[in-house]
C-alpha cells in the first residue's frame, strides 16, 4: 500500500465533488502488492507525531486497486461508500502519512515537504 496522489486545494470548477456536492480535498492510495489488503488497523494522518489520527474501517483493496479518501474533515467511515478523514489538507503543504498500526509505528508511505518515502 502506498500514497499515490492527493489534491490539497480542490477548488476548480468541474473538480471532484463528494456526496454532499462539495469540492473537498482528496487522497488516493494504491495497493501495489499481489494480495488483497484489509485496511482495518491502517490510518492516515497529517501530523507525523499522531499516526493514528484517522483510522480506516474494515475495507479491502484488491491488488492493483486504488481507493480515494476525501480529506474533508467530516470524519466518515461507512462500511461502503465514500470515506472522509477527520482532517483537511493545507494547500501550503504539510506532512501526509499512511500507517499500518497493527505492524508498527513507522509510516508505510509518507509525503512531507522535507522527504518522500
Amino acid at each position: 500500500m502506498r500514497l499515490n496522489e492527493f489534491l490539497a486545494s480542490n477548488a476548480s470548477p468541474g473538480g471532484l465533488v463528494d456526496e454532499d456536492g462539495q469540492l473537498v480535498d482528496w487522497i488516493e492510495i494504491v495497493n501495489g502488492s499481489a494480495i488483497p489488503v484489509n485496511l482495518a488497523g491502517w490510518s492516515l494522518t497529517d501530523e507525523q507525531d499522531n499516526p493514528g489520527k484517522w483510522t480506516f474501517p474494515a475495507t479491502t483493496i484488491n491488488p492493483g486497486q486504488y481507493r480515494l479518501i476525501f480529506a474533508s474533515g467530516k470524519d466518515r467511515r461507512p462500511a461502503s461508500g465514500n470515506l472522509h478523514t477527520s482532517f483537511k489538507l493545507k494547500p501550503s503543504g504539510e506532512y501526509l502519512g499512511l500507517f499500518d498500526l497493527a505492524h508498527g509505528a513507522a509510516a508505510v508511505s509518507e509525503i512531507s515537504p522535507g522527504a518522500n518515502k
